[in-house]
């Protein structure tokens, strides 16, 4: 294109000149529809502006050419005062009508006619040509603000290009390409929007938008948006149930799953430690594991705390049986739970004064003495007793450590357990614990555990020793739990 103006050449992909800023493509397009008109126009005037003067001019200049005379014709004087002429002095004398002229000296018109004939045809052919050029140039100059329009479009330009394809009206699919950009620029409107965090605001220009690209999946994203905002308000203010409901409305949006579990084990985790205050502590138990298998707070503590408790109670139950020893043990498991630690304290007894802390009445004769000695330089403390043929437990011995006991039994024979021990007493039950040893003693002489004694012998029975008066005595391990 060339600039009307300063005419500068200017590039086919710009609209404006780049020296003194005009719109050369509007100036062509003007410029187009003023040769168009002015063609049309030309044509009509000339096609009716053949007058009879050109017309007998036409014919004169044609018949001076074939006759013999092809001077000039000399006017006519007429008298000055003949007002009644109606022929001007201007006017030349060949083309007013003589009387006294031959039919031969008049002028021919067959050559004017056919030079009118030309001019007309010229004109039509003119025309024609302008009825094909004209359009096309009009074509031409449309393609070219569309083609505008397009590179607007392409770098983004979408107000531009909207004027653009607005000016070039029903040219191919201008109107189409006018509206999307309408629908792109209050698109990017409604993004703006949306990137300020007006969700609201957004949220109706997207719908507005109707099925315009995605705008249908951001006018869902921003009512999302606005009710898990609506959630996180009711989280917020602790009604987790309402909370739990609108999250879980709100499906996989966002981490909505995620809020929803966390606001209902925050419910369940409320009820369980409510459970705790009502010292119903298995049940609280059971709601906490469930917690802490899904990772809640410290759901896992809580669980562990019901755990230690529960345990805590089976130790006190334990202690108020007597069961020293598994108490002890259920206090030492606990750690530094509560004052377990000082409850184990608790568990362990005194050992009892040296003597028999058990006679069964039934076996009170006092038929032979049998005195029992521990070894006196170990510092053990020791425990012994002795069963009937029959099984009956007879008696039992105490012995402190360094001391040694006399005890009177009915002659007969007599099984007899010994245990010894340098730590923790926890009663006649539990004994020394498994930190105690427990023996049976057995007869060397034939191998057996039975032991006879016979009336008005005193026998003297030395513990841990390889003698004694009666001669050797073995030993074999007993459980403490057979003991």
């Amino acid at each position: 294109m060339i600039c009307e103006h300063c005419h500068v050449v200017v590039p086919d992909t710009m609209r404006f000149c780049p020296v003194c800023g005009r719109d050369v493509a509007e100036e062509q397009a003007k410029a187009a529809r003023e040769a168009e008109e002015k063609a049309a126009r030309e044509a009509e005037e000339q096609a009716a502006s053949v007058s009879p003067a050109e017309a007998a001019e036409t014919s004169g200049e044609a018949s001076g050419a074939g006759g013999p005379d092809d001077s000039a014709a000399e006017p006519v004087e007429t008298p000055a005062d003949d007002a009644q002429s109606p022929v001007s002095e201007e006017t030349p004398q060949a083309l007013i009508p003589q009387d006294d002229q031959s039919e031969s000296e008049r002028p021919k018109h067959n050559a004017g006619k056919k030079k009118k004939f030309a001019f007309i045809g010229g004109a039509i052919l003119l025309a024609a040509i302008c009825a094909v050029l004209v359009p096309l140039l009009i074509h031409n100059v449309r393609q070219t603000h569309y083609n505008e329009g397009v590179t607007l479009f392409e770098q983004g330009d979408y107000a531009a290009a909207q004027a653009m394809f607005e000016s070039l009206r029903s040219f191919d699919d201008s109107e189409e390409m006018a509206r999307y950009c309408e629908n792109k620029l209050a698109y990017q409107s409604a993004a703006a929007l949306l990137d300020q965090g007006d969700y609201s605001g957004a949220q109706a220009a997207f719908i507005a938008l109707g099925s315009f690209e995605d705008a249908a999946v951001q006018a869902k994203f921003c009512e999302n948006t606005l009710a898990y905002a609506d959630a996180m308000a009711l989280e917020e203010a602790g009604d987790m149930q309402a909370a739990a409901d609108a999250f879980a409305a709100l499906g996989d949006f966002s981490d909505a799953a995620d809020q929803a579990e966390f606001c209902t084990n925050t419910i369940a985790y409320g009820e369980a430690e409510a459970l705790v205050g009502q010292g119903d502590y298995t049940s609280a138990k059971a709601m906490f594991s469930e917690l802490a298998d899904a990772g809640f707070s410290d759901a896992a503590d809580r669980y562990q705390y019901c755990v230690d408790k529960l345990a805590y109670f089976d130790a006190e139950a334990l202690l108020s049986q007597g069961a020293y020893y598994d108490a002890y043990l259920a206090f030492d498991a606990l750690g530094g739970f509560e004052d377990a630690w000082d409850r184990m304290d608790d568990c362990i007894q005194t050992f009892p004064e040296t003597g028999e802390t058990y006679h069964n009445e039934d076996y009170s004769a006092r038929g032979c003495s049998l005195t029992i000695k521990p070894p006196d330089s170990d510092g053990s403390w020791n425990y012994l007793k002795l069963y009937a043929e029959n099984g009956d437990l007879v008696s039992c011995v105490a012995i402190a450590k360094g001391d040694t006991s006399k005890i009177w039994l009915p002659k007969g024979s007599y099984q007899i357990k010994a245990a010894y021990g340098y730590g923790d007493w926890f009663g006649e039950t539990d004994l020394f614990g498994d930190d105690g040893y427990y023996y049976i003693l057995l007869n060397s002489a034939d191998d057996s555990d039975s032991f006879t004694l016979k009336s008005n012998y005193a026998y003297t029975l030395t513990l841990r020793s390889v003698t004694t008066s009666d001669g050797n005595i073995d030993m074999e391990t007993e459980a403490r739990e057979d003991f």
